[in-house]
């Protein structure tokens, strides 16, 4: 499957007055999206706020495979930690919703 992609999806309840500062960290050319485009295998990063509830937000980061995103997190682990702690200043809680991998259907 040449399409083949592998989904990492989080959600997070954002603290009242962080909603910019927590899309600008997560757009297109925030930080994590800047991390993340150093490996070959991240193919970009799509967030999406709940209709009802607009400090609830969806992030969902594409990669090639999960092994892809291990390999480059392991491998780059400091400056993941370092982006992991500033962006928990803008959130009350999250859930990791889990790691998605497309199937081929027959």
């Amino acid at each position: 499957m040449d399409d083949y992609m592998a989904r990492q999806i989080w959600k997070f309840y954002v603290k009242e007055g962080c909603e910019e500062a927590f899309l600008k960290m997560n757009g297109l050319d925030g930080d994590w999206a800047t991390f993340f485009k150093g490996s070959p295998d991240y193919r970009g990063t799509r967030v999406s706020r709940e209709v009802d509830s607009p400090r609830t937000y969806l992030t969902e980061d594409q990669w090639t495979s999960r092994a892809a995103f291990d390999s480059y997190v392991d491998s780059n682990r400091e400056r993941f930690n370092e982006l992991s702690a500033l962006h928990e200043e803008l959130y009350e809680d999250l859930k990791h919703i889990g790691f998605f991998e497309d199937q081929e259907l027959q």
